[in-house]
């Protein structure tokens, strides 16, 4: 029997509402994005293979929503309002040891949600800034879900990417508005020296930016800049 541990933007509080889309019918779609980590905990000897732990949330979710899609590193479970919950699979021999995520393609992996969680909330905690780092955080988000709906061929870093590079680069202020341009003013000059964003936790080694275009990045952040 499988445990399960809500992840992503939701036990952060970082979380948004998403920009309301209309479909073709006319009908409104709010696709909401949650995420819960699935863990099976026991003996190596007795793990499955990482297709068989997607197979299993496939058929439990079957009759109960509108979808699912396979990932490699999840189960996306779609349903008819537009909202998805990703479930990806963790396993563990015993409770205590790191996760490690049933990726499809790369088997076992580690990976540890909840240790990001605690590295945000110690973030947050240390800044000391009455919510504003928490704030800041759902700023930039809210920006990249913004730029991107207005360009649906442009592609900003995510969500947790962007949550990293806020954690790193946050500046307090008085007035919010101006915390958010000096906080993206230090990020554009940190990817302009290195564009780089490693994961502050397991696995340390990734690097999360490989599969974005520097000068759309910088050429983004220059115009937020400018309006800023």
């Amino acid at each position: 029997v499988p445990k399960f541990y809500s992840q992503g933007s939701f036990p952060l509080n970082t979380n948004l509402n998403p920009i309301l889309k209309i479909t073709e019918d006319g009908e409104a779609k709010e696709e909401y994005d949650l995420d819960d980590g699935v863990y099976y905990i026991c003996p190596e000897k007795e793990r499955k293979e990482p297709a068989t732990y997607h197979s299993r949330i496939i058929k439990a979710v079957e009759g109960h929503a509108e979808s699912s899609i396979d990932k490699n590193t999840c189960v996306r479970v779609m349903y008819a309002d537009g909202h998805h919950i990703d479930l990806p699979s963790y396993w563990m021999s015993k409770e205590g040891d790191t996760p490690r995520l049933a990726h499809k393609a790369k088997d076992f992996v580690e990976s540890d949600p909840k240790a990001f969680k605690f590295w945000v909330d110690d973030k947050i905690s240390t800044a000391d800034s009455n919510g504003q780092l928490r704030r800041m955080i759902r700023y930039f988000k809210a920006w990249k879900n913004y730029r991107e709906n207005k360009n649906s061929a442009l592609l900003l870093p995510s969500g947790f990417i962007l949550t990293i590079l806020v954690c790193n680069s946050f500046l307090k202020s008085e007035c919010d508005d101006q915390s958010f341009k000096s906080t993206a003013e230090v990020i554009k000059t940190s990817l302009n020296v290195n564009f780089a964003c490693y994961r502050p936790t397991v696995p340390t080694d990734e690097e999360l930016l490989a599969d974005y275009s520097k000068n759309i990045v910088l050429y983004e952040f220059e115009s937020l800049l400018s309006n800023a």
